[in-house]
């Protein structure tokens, strides 16, 4: 238990190069909106759009983003020319995503969705603005630190917004880590760094508004 049991690289890496760990970097997006989310800079049903004038926008929870339930006018597929390319090569993702229509009520409607993480990503780093972090110093100060992981770095845009959904390059031992995190309920080394009811939730099923569930995903976790 908690001891390394088996490991194996090539010549060009180790225990300690950070790797692109594409979709897994949405895990760790989540485990930072629960650590800001302990210090009190945010709630689960906080309003994404407050006051927005549209009715689906302006019932778009933080809730809903980490669940995949936007409701979102977006469809994820790796190819060029879809919803997920033109995002992903957008000047400013923050922006794209920001505009993007609903066709569904959120809530009503699961689907996985690289814009949600970003989403919520771009939101968390209006908060980080505020404190004067940047979104990377946001992570390392509030999440990456508290764990001892120096070496994970999340790519950017053109305009500083982390495309927090995929570009995350993070090392081998730092996902140790984060593993050690989500066993010991959000603690580590004997310090409650994320709410242990938050890790409940990334870990329990999403369940859609008419009550059926989504039996393989939770809050950014599969």
């Amino acid at each position: 238990q908690n001891n390394i049991v088996g490991q194996q690289f090539d010549q060009y890496t180790s225990n300690n190069t950070p790797l692109l760990s594409w979709s897994m970097t949405k895990s760790l997006t989540s485990l930072l909106f629960g650590r800001m989310m302990l210090e009190g800079f945010i709630e689960l049903n906080d309003k994404v759009f407050p006051g927005s004038d549209d009715p689906k926008r302006n019932s778009l929870t933080y809730r809903h983003l980490l669940n995949h339930t936007d409701g979102l006018d977006y469809q994820e597929a790796y190819y060029p020319f879809t919803d997920f390319f033109k995002m992903f090569i957008s000047a400013n993702v923050g922006k794209h995503i920001s505009n993007l229509d609903f066709k569904y009520q959120p809530g009503n409607h699961w689907a996985y969705s690289s814009a949600a993480t970003n989403l919520l990503a771009y939101k968390l780093s209006e908060i980080g603005n505020a404190l004067g972090f940047s979104m990377q110093e946001l992570f390392q100060y509030f999440l990456f630190d508290e764990l001892g992981i120096h070496d994970a770095v999340i790519g950017k845009d053109q305009n500083g917004n982390m495309i927090a959904s995929s570009l995350g390059f993070i090392s081998p031992t730092a996902w140790l880590s984060v593993g050690k995190l989500m066993k010991n309920n959000g603690s580590y080394n004997g310090k409650q760094i994320i709410d242990k009811d938050f890790i409940s939730f990334m870990i329990s099923p999403v369940e859609i508004n008419n009550g059926s569930k989504i039996l393989n995903y939770g809050g950014q976790w599969w």
